[in-house]
């Protein structure tokens, strides 16, 4: 018979399923290979039984059907015409697990409380699945009822689910997002990818270019919002807004010799991200 074979080893781990791999034997016994057995055990003192047999050319497996409450022992042997190899066992367990994700959003609604002349408190609930991730904290943002942009209020930790927003104007208006956060990312996307870049300058124009948002917060995005501010103000104005498979805008309409900053912000159905700025100005200029 053969040796055993070698490396045997999970290199993939999924809710219901695991990936085996491995290496064939040193030694094939004098005659070709013709079949792998795979057996496993629920418990290192149980004797592992015969769960799936696999063509001698196959050096990988999936199991499929494994339940996340057991622990799994997976063990090989080699066969070929002469009879069967040695068990070779794998190095670890396999414990099935659903993957990491990110938290869903704080559950709603927000509700207002002890409201003040500049001040008020707000609350919310957590999130009714943290991802598989214990929850880091969460990302207040407000803005007034007539504008685009969102600015961040304050970050608190997960044991907060309540926070009071100051330097509020008495007689405005305010709305409020919450987005819940563990060590996988944000339950709204996270900001676009930067740099953003100003790959061309015109005398009433410029181009932007950014990357998409490593996170979309478990739910696609829908749009891009583009808004943009001059140097000597300090609201932002949408601009513009593209849609999701597009990274690029031109930003039409900019006065000469005026500098201004550019943001974009990535959009779901759950909320805006944070905004990805330009660190430098952009002056607009007729080309020489």
């Amino acid at each position: 018979p053969p040796s055993p074979p070698i490396y045997f080893r999970s290199t993939k781990v999924g809710a219901d399923f695991t990936l085996l791999e491995w290496k064939p034997p040193l030694e094939n016994g004098g005659a070709k290979i013709t079949n792998y057995h795979i057996l496993k055990r629920e418990s290192e003192d149980d004797e592992p039984q015969k769960l799936k047999t696999i063509s001698g050319h196959e050096l990988s497996c999936e199991i499929k059907g494994l339940r996340q409450t057991i622990t799994y022992y997976f063990s090989i042997c080699a066969e070929n015409k002469a009879g069967l190899s040695k068990l070779c066992h794998a190095d670890h367990a396999v414990c099935p697990m659903k993957p990491l994700d990110k938290p869903t959003r704080p559950r709603g609604p927000i509700k207002v409380s002890d409201v003040q002349k500049t001040s008020m408190r707000v609350t919310w609930k957590s999130p009714e699945d943290d991802g598989g991730s214990p929850l880091t904290g969460y990302f207040l943002e407000k803005r007034e009822a007539n504008r685009q942009y969102w600015s961040k209020v304050e970050q608190v930790p997960a044991t907060v689910t309540s926070a009071v927003v100051d330097n509020l104007r008495q007689g405005t208006e305010y709305e409020f997002q919450v987005s819940a956060f563990n060590k996988v990312g944000y339950s709204v996307p996270s900001r676009p990818k930067g740099p953003l870049d100003v790959i061309k300058v015109s005398y009433d124009y410029v181009d932007l270019e950014w990357k998409a948002p490593e996170s979309d917060g478990g739910t696609p995005i829908t749009k891009y919002i583009i808004e943009v501010k001059s140097a000597s103000r300090l609201s932002w104005l949408k601009a513009e807004e593209v849609p999701p498979n597009i990274t690029i805008a031109r930003i039409m309409g900019l006065v000469e010799g005026t500098e201004y900053y550019f943001r974009v912000i990535a959009v779901n159905e759950e909320g805006e991200s944070p905004p990805l700025e330009t660190t430098e100005s952009t002056t607009p200029t007729r080309e020489i």
